[in-house]
């Protein structure tokens, strides 16, 4: 009897100790599964939702590599329902006259709702010619006839939703208008290289509209620096991390409706800046 429960106590110590083994197999392998990610190297990525390159699965924020969808104008400049060419002779109005130039700035974008706007996020630093700064949003854009590309990249944006207006101004705004244009890189709107100026690297002017009267061949350039505001309804909705393309169109023949050559040129100047908010419309 004393043998058997001997060998009884034997047996339950070693059931014990193979459960006791059995235990620490499984606590040391539970502890190498949780600490194994730990051991993985942490992968980079941008994880800004509002950024067309974001990445769910990256563990740490790169740094500087996050891009930004942007909104772009695609403009057709038209005269009518015709898109303008320049030289083509152009009769209405009691006027035959030629189109030579056609350029003018845009900025303070925004789309808006009733309740938000959505903005273009870049910024710049602009200098002046009295050696002052500002960070500015750099949305600043010259629209022109005489560039080949009729697509105009405005900015990036971070942002998404529902819009039904277009704002921007034509012009410039008094900061902006004292940038010096040497301080900007050669690609710039306002730079020395691609600015619009009554003379270079002097005033920038805001618009400029460039034509000949056939009858009294005679040629006029009108400079404008009178910064117009532009609403225009535009219905749209914006998915997170997508760009926009605007679709604007220019009609000259609403922006020249009512101008007589033959008056004052101030007269003219203001008559054209009073046309601007006409001659702009969103393309169907």
């Amino acid at each position: 009897m004393r043998t058997k429960t001997k060998q009884s106590l034997v047996n339950k110590l070693s059931l014990r100790q193979q459960y006791g083994l059995s235990s620490l197999l499984c606590f040391l392998l539970l502890g190498m599964m949780l600490s194994l990610p730990a051991c993985l190297p942490k992968e980079d990525g941008c994880r800004d939702v509002f950024a067309t390159n974001f990445e769910a699965d990256a563990d740490t924020d790169c740094e500087d590599c996050c891009r930004y969808p942007k909104i772009t104008f695609e403009v057709d400049h038209a005269v009518g329902d015709t898109s303008l060419s320049y030289r083509d002779t152009l009769d209405f109005d009691n006027k035959v006259f030629q189109f030579i130039q056609t350029a003018f700035y845009i900025y303070d974008l925004s789309l808006e709702n009733a309740s938000e706007q959505l903005r273009i996020t870049d910024q710049r630093t602009f200098r002046n010619r009295s050696g002052g700064s500002t960070i500015l949003t750099d949305d600043v854009a010259l629209i022109s006839r005489d560039i080949l590309s009729f697509s105009y990249d405005i900015g990036s944006f971070q942002g998404q939703g529902s819009y039904n207006q277009l704002h921007f101004t034509v012009g410039l705004s008094p900061t902006l208008a004292t940038t010096a244009p040497s301080t900007l890189p050669t690609s710039h709107p306002l730079a020395s290289s691609e600015g619009l100026f009554t003379d270079p690297d002097s005033t920038y002017v805001f618009t400029r509209l460039g034509v000949i009267d056939i009858p009294m061949e005679d040629t006029m350039r009108y400079d404008l620096m009178i910064p117009v505001n532009i609403t225009l309804p535009f219905t749209v909705t914006i998915d997170r991390g997508s760009n926009l393309v605007v679709p604007l169109k220019i009609d000259y023949q609403k922006w020249m409706e009512g101008i007589n050559f033959a008056a004052d040129m101030s007269v003219t100047r203001q008559n054209i800046a009073d046309n601007i908010q006409n001659a702009f419309s969103i393309r169907q």
